[in-house]
């Protein structure tokens, strides 16, 4: 089994032959609360449901070989060290529905925020080490429909 559901919140778990796998949260989940055993299996790929309105502390740390996540517009929070240890992670687009985001919920990531500036509920150290933010007059989408810096 992937995951655990328990009051629509899901703690993920890997068996050994998880790799390299792309994963998308099942429908119904709100909360992305955790994960549990992160040492047995990897994933590289990390697409969130409609419905998820909070992703919890710690939920993805760890994941090294996750190089791309795909945040849902009606997402409301993301926890401190959310995506903590996820040295592949290089880029992210936060939707402008992000009301909150906490400490080092990013490391050594280019975020790309939909939000014209930092909001009041996003606090001052939310991307470290290296992170670099750029906020929505400081990017655009390339031809391949990536991310990218403005020049």
């Amino acid at each position: 089994e992937l995951y655990a559901l328990h009051n629509n919140e899901v703690l993920f778990g890997f068996q050994d032959e998880m790799k390299d796998k792309a994963v998308t949260l099942p429908k119904g989940v709100k909360i992305a609360a955790g994960l549990l055993n992160i040492d047995k299996g990897e994933i590289s790929k990390l697409v969130c449901n409609a419905e998820l309105i909070r992703i919890g502390t710690w939920a993805f740390r760890g994941l090294t070989s996750l190089t791309e996540v795909v945040l849902n517009q009606g997402l409301k929070e993301i926890g401190e060290k959310a995506f903590n240890g996820c040295v592949n992670l290089r880029k992210i687009v936060i939707p402008k529905s992000v009301e909150v985001i906490y400490s080092e919920a990013f490391t050594s990531t280019a975020v790309y925020c939909e939000a014209e500036s930092k909001p009041d509920g996003w606090e001052d150290d939310f991307a470290v080490n290296n992170a670099k933010v750029y906020y929505a007059n400081e990017w655009h989408y390339d031809d391949a429909g990536n991310p990218v810096p403005n020049s």
